[in-house]
């Protein structure tokens, strides 16, 4: 059986900004509590300890976002007590000193989101001051001495402020910048068909001009690309990071299990609750994770079943093919558009 080192976890699917590309769409909510039917501390302690026989070594929160819940900290005590990897991605807005001070030592590392300069961010946010109040938090994660990324969500509207983020990342001592592009699931879904996401060849151009640009020194750069379109240099660095979804179990607001937060967006992919169902049989039994581990990377299709990186890829994202598809085999969006204009990699195939 495939071990299960990572949990997703939602610790709610609410959130108190309202982002214009999140692919969960969470409930709009300003208030710090445990709304009823949501996954209790209790629940979410015992499905941490079935799951650690099972392999498990990391759990991220993710959201939603994971500090309108009161006991964040707390989860996080009970996690590292555990000895687990602990880390959080957060809008940053709700962070506070305390609460840094409290977490900060227990923490592997924690991204904040910032999609560009204050405008752009707070008008792509939906909420004034959130680049701000994002900024502000990313900093005392910073001198809390917690390994602190920035992930950027690339998109037209902010594609060329990239670099007055990676310059201000350098001078507020941010470890990381991740690029993400925008993907089509989701309210992103939407954007992409009124254009406002970059086109594969345009994705692909900013990546070499950034990573020419950037250089060696101050902070880190991640740009998100499937791993055909990475260097040889990367590859052979190890300097990738993929999406395990073999390995990884999906904890919802509700406590609903599934694959990662895409069941949020499609419904049809819950493998149980954690209030009535034992995570060890969830993970040995349901036919969503049966069936991607007996689809993946195996009989991929397309551009995807063609090459050399499938066994390491895994197909990128598999909840965006779903999403698209309905199949966990389907080529990747970015891979099989790339195929069409001629730009995937022909070094990369094995025809």
């Amino acid at each position: 059986m495939f071990p299960l080192n990572s949990i997703y976890l939602n610790p709610t699917d609410r959130c108190n900004l309202r982002c214009a590309h999140c692919w969960v769409a969470p409930i709009q909510d300003e208030k710090v509590q445990v709304r009823e039917g949501e996954i209790t501390l209790d629940e979410i302690k015992s499905a941490v300890e079935q799951a650690i026989p099972l392999g498990l070594s990391m759990v991220k929160l993710t959201g939603g976002e994971p500090f309108l819940r009161p006991d964040v900290a707390e989860m996080v005590e009970f996690f590292h007590s555990r000895d687990l990897f602990v880390s959080i991605e957060t809008n940053g807005t709700l962070v506070e000193p305390g609460l840094v001070k409290r977490i900060g030592p227990l923490l592997s590392g924690v991204s904040v989101s910032l999609d560009g300069m204050e405008s752009t961010h707070d008008q792509w946010r939906g909420v004034p001051g959130a680049f701000s109040d994002a900024l502000r938090g990313a900093r005392l994660f910073v001198d809390a001495g917690v390994e602190t990324q920035i992930i950027f969500s690339l998109h037209r509207r902010n594609a060329r402020e990239l670099f007055d983020v990676l310059r201000l990342t350098r001078e507020t001592g941010v470890h990381t910048l991740k690029i993400n592009p925008v993907l089509p699931v989701g309210r992103g879904h939407a954007l992409a068909k009124k254009g406002f996401t970059l086109g594969v060849d345009e994705i692909l151009d900013l990546y070499r001009e950034i990573k020419a640009k950037a250089g060696d020194a101050g902070t880190y750069l991640y740009f998100t690309l499937p791993v055909a379109f990475r260097s040889v240099k990367d590859v052979m660095d190890g300097d990738i990071s993929e999406c395990a979804v073999l390995n990884i179990m999906g904890i919802m607001g509700n406590g609903d299990i599934s694959i990662c937060g895409i069941e949020k967006v499609t419904g049809d992919l819950m493998a149980g609750n954690v209030s009535k169902d034992p995570i060890a049989e969830v993970w040995r039994d349901a036919p969503v994770f049966n069936r991607l581990r007996r689809e993946v990377p195996r009989d991929m299709e397309g551009i995807c079943g063609r090459c050399m990186f499938k066994k390491l890829c895994l197909g990128a994202c598999r909840a965006l093919s779903h999403y698209e598809t309905g199949s966990f085999t389907s080529a990747y969006y970015f891979c099989r558009i790339a195929e069409e204009m001629g730009l995937f990699p022909r070094t990369r195939c094995i025809e």
